[in-house]
Order: C-alpha cells, then structure tokens, then sequence
C-alpha cells in the first residue's frame, strides 16, 4: 500500500549535495516526492511510496553523500495524496 512519508533530516546536509543525493536515490528506487532545505537548516523529504522502497531510501539517506554528516531523521507517516508525479529538488 503507498503511503506518504516526510522526513526530516538533520545535521550538517545543506551544501554537501544532500538534496541531489535524495533526488537520485529516489530515482532509482522508483520514488515520487520532492525534497528541500528549509531555512532553519534541515532538510525535509515527502514521498509517496510503498513500505519497502521507504526502509530502501532511510537506509541511503542516514548514510548521505560524502561530506554530509546525518545526525538525525525524523519520520512521519501520512495517507497517500498521490500528488507526485516524479521526484523534485527545490530550495526553500
């Protein structure tokens, strides 16, 4: 069953390439969502998808791109809108 999913991420993960990482992880794990910066300095994932391709994506996201330093995700989970229809990287 889909079902969306925000994440928050924190840490040192603005700057270091951190939203390209999400968005190419999400690509290849056939996730549609977006991910941004927020101007407090975390950055905040939504997707829609299945529990497997979620646990897939947390797993990539803790670890994060080179020079990335994840100190915490913070998860929630919501009905499925199915407004996405690919995934998107913006700034604030």
């Amino acid at each position: 069953m889909i079902k969306r999913y925000i994440i928050t991420i924190t840490g040192s993960v603005q700057g270091v390439g951190y939203r390209s990482f999400t968005a190419s992880a999400a690509v290849e794990l056939g996730i549609r969502g977006n991910v941004h910066n927020n101007i407090d300095g975390f950055v905040q994932v939504i997707i829609e998808t299945e529990e497997t391709a979620y646990q897939s994506l947390l797993t990539k996201l803790m670890k994060g791109p080179p020079f990335s330093k994840v100190d915490k995700l913070d998860c929630r989970v919501e009905e499925a809108s199915g407004e996405f229809h690919y995934i998107l990287t913006r700034t604030p």
